[in-house]
């Protein structure tokens, strides 16, 4: 049985069709996988994003607590000196102490 130039043409039709409608999912299937692509970057992004201010977050930390440690360090260096400066001035006592013992003593033995 022979097949008409009509169906010859309806068929062609069909497949024409076809390959369209294939087409039309290969580019829907590119743009979803692409959206899904982007997506995943945005995800990235604000990962990145919390990353980074996590880390500024942390070097803020780290910066106050090295500048209370330095304030603490000057507060123990001050007090320090203070120590050391009573310490002198008692052993300046101590010394003018002896100092005017010993002139009693001589004094005395006059």
């Amino acid at each position: 049985m022979a097949v008409s130039s009509e169906a010859r043409i309806a068929t062609n039709i069909n497949a024409i069709n076809s390959y369209k409608a294939l087409n039309n999912m290969r580019i829907s299937l590119l743009y979803s996988s692409d959206t899904i692509s982007r997506m995943g970057d945005v995800n990235l992004t604000e990962e990145q994003i919390n990353t980074v201010k996590l880390q500024i977050l942390q070097n803020i930390a780290i910066a106050q607590l090295a500048q209370s440690n330095v304030i603490q360090q000057q507060y123990l260096q001050i007090f320090r000196q203070g120590i050391n400066l009573i310490e002198s001035v008692n052993n300046k006592k101590t010394k003018v102490s002896k100092i005017l013992a010993d002139y009693t003593n001589i004094a005395r033995m006059l």
